[in-house]
């Protein structure tokens, strides 16, 4: 055998040994659940039971992307201090290029500017955009990365941050499930993603919900697995594409002046009895269930409960949750896509290996045939509760990732949500442990081939992983 046989040998070798390192360090650490019980009497208090001094703020339901677009220009162009995105997806493509020219647009008016964006996300749509390397470079901007990707800690891939909020100075935010880009963002799709933002808006800003987001952003921001975004770009492309930006936020301005239009707050919003922050830990591993924790504390408080969600992959604790809350007599509902509808393959196959689990808990299901797919994460409780934000009901989200939800007693919100939730059911399925019924204009549609034979092995492939979808 020759040296270089030898060589090649040992590559090969060295190279298959490294493959299953990454392969085990993924699979293998989230594994390990933190105890559900080792939360309880650190849990955030239940939301009815808190008589402490709060702030009327006022909040208002964007359902419409192109709104979603629109209020975040408006949020951009109101701030005179400071704006604070955070954001698990933030894509070069027109709507964050939008986004992006108007962050430039402020920070040039004298506003600082905080980015941070999850680095999985980032890595795989980001860092080659020179729009986001013109909007860094200025002197007011400055941009971090959450668990950047590095393959000498894969271990760490698992976890990212999956929360979605925009910060203008303290009088207002915008924080709910949309990503910054076109699947959330304008209408700039055929195919889009259907979500829901909350927008919060207060007078009082000593007292209101913000300083908690704004205190939530800052432990994350000083995180030590948050790196700064540094780029070294040759000067001539750095004026090309900061004059990129200044053309797309002038033609902006002319495609969407209601976007620049004085906003009336009070008129444009309604009043809530108090808003409230539920989050997870923001370490970057394996986490215990605390914004679970909480949603489950909140739900136990009420009689009916309407949740919206992508899909369903509970794990063992949260059905027994769920079966705890229908023994209780409690109606719980689940919105969700149907597998005809459904974008997310991990969420579609999961769905059809588990539901009848899911129906055993009691639970009925939705299943949601609109069109679009649904990315909406809300639950509803009673009359007055409203829960909107970025937490999906899986694994996921209870044990890997940093996530944040809008806890918003006001009925009139609640009012609104649930009428949106009725209309939903109109193309919706209805299925539980015993019945089955259809919506009014719910129309069967039949899976195409290619779907079907991709489904039909894939949820054979997750069944051992589906802790990680």
């Amino acid at each position: 055998m020759t040296k270089l046989h030898v060589v090649i040998r040992a590559a090969l070798c060295f190279g298959l040994v490294f493959i299953l390192f990454v392969f085990l360090s993924l699979v293998l650490p989230p594994l390990f659940h933190k105890n559900f019980e080792a939360t309880l009497s650190e849990s955030t208090e239940t939301f009815g039971e808190s008589e402490t001094e709060c702030c009327k703020e006022r909040v208002l339901n964007i359902e419409n992307n192109d709104e979603a677009l629109v209020w975040r220009l408006r949020l951009i162009g109101n701030a005179k201090s400071e704006l604070i995105l955070t954001t698990f997806e933030l894509c070069d493509d027109r709507s964050g290029r939008e986004i992006m020219s108007a962050l430039y647009d402020a920070s040039e008016r004298g506003v600082k500017v905080r980015i941070l964006v999850d680095g999985f996300s980032a890595f795989a749509r980001l860092k080659q955009s020179d729009c986001f390397k013109a909007l860094v470079s200025s002197a007011n901007v400055e941009a971090k990365y959450y668990n950047a990707v590095n393959l000498l800690t894969p271990w760490n891939l698992n976890y990212r941050m999956h929360d979605k909020f925009l910060i203008a100075d303290g009088f207002a935010y915008i924080l709910g499930g949309r990503n910054t880009n076109d699947l959330f963002l304008g209408n700039y799709r055929e195919n889009y993603n259907i979500d829901r933002d909350v927008l919060v808006y207060s007078e009082n800003v000593d007292k209101a919900s913000v300083n908690d987001v704004k205190a939530y952003f800052e432990e994350l921001w000083g995180l030590s697995c948050c790196s700064s975004v540094e780029y070294d770009v040759d000067h001539s492309e750095l004026v090309s594409a900061k004059d990129k930006l200044v053309d797309l936020f002038y033609e902006l301005k002319q495609d969407r002046p209601e976007a620049f239009e004085t906003v009336d707050w009070i008129k444009e919003t309604f009043e809530a009895n108090r808003v409230h922050l539920i989050s997870n830990s923001v370490n970057v591993g394996n986490k215990a269930p605390e914004l679970w924790y909480s949603l489950n504390s909140l739900m136990k408080n009420g009689n009916q409960i309407l949740v919206q969600t992508p899909y369903i992959i509970f794990g063992n604790e949260m059905y027994g949750d769920f079966k705890a809350l229908t023994d209780e007599g409690k109606s719980v509902s689940v919105m969700t896509n149907s597998v005809a509808n459904g974008a997310n393959p991990w969420g579609c196959s999961d769905y059809l290996n588990h539901k009848n689990r899911i129906y055993a808990s009691g639970v009925g299901v939705y299943e949601f045939l609109g069109g679009q797919s649904l990315h909406t994460k809300t639950v509803l409780i009673d009359n007055s509760i409203s829960i909107v934000g970025s937490f999906n009901m899986d694994m996921r989200s209870a044990y890997l990732d940093t996530e944040t939800m809008l806890v918003i007693d006001c009925p009139e919100l609640n009012s609104r949500l649930k009428n949106s939730f009725y209309k939903a059911t109109d193309v919706s399925k209805f299925v539980n442990s015993s019945t089955v019924s259809y919506g009014k204009d719910y129309v069967e549609r039949e899976l195409p081939y290619f779907k079907r034979a991709f489904l039909t092995v894939f949820r054979i492939i997750i069944k051992p992983f589906r802790y990680l979808l």
